[in-house]
């Protein structure tokens, strides 16, 4: 039985460590985005988290290094947004109630 090792290559950028491959030279980074579909964006594992749209690859990276850094250590902005309720004062006016 042959064991077969995966090589990880990380690139650092100041603490965070930006981890090479991929078809845009970064791990989870993806192009095709934007208006003029020129632009980089940075996701995460599970696909929730996403990062803007960056010109280059290594931004979009940095961004998502920084994007997972911070959900690890909790600062989930998205959950911590309160939903807009969709009550209306005058409920014969309001479509959705």
């Amino acid at each position: 039985m042959v064991v077969r090792v995966k090589e990880v290559v990380i690139e650092r950028h100041g603490e965070l460590k930006l981890v090479l491959g991929g078809k845009h030279g970064y791990v989870r980074v993806r192009g095709g985005q934007g208006k003029t579909k020129v632009e980089f964006q940075g996701y995460t594992k599970c696909k929730k988290h996403s990062t803007a749209a960056y010109p280059t690859p290594r931004e979009a990276a940095i961004a998502l290094a920084e994007l997972e850094r911070d959900l690890a250590v909790g600062l989930d902005k998205a959950a911590r947004k309160k939903r807009k309720q969709g009550t209306c004062k005058r409920p014969g006016v309001c479509p959705n109630p």
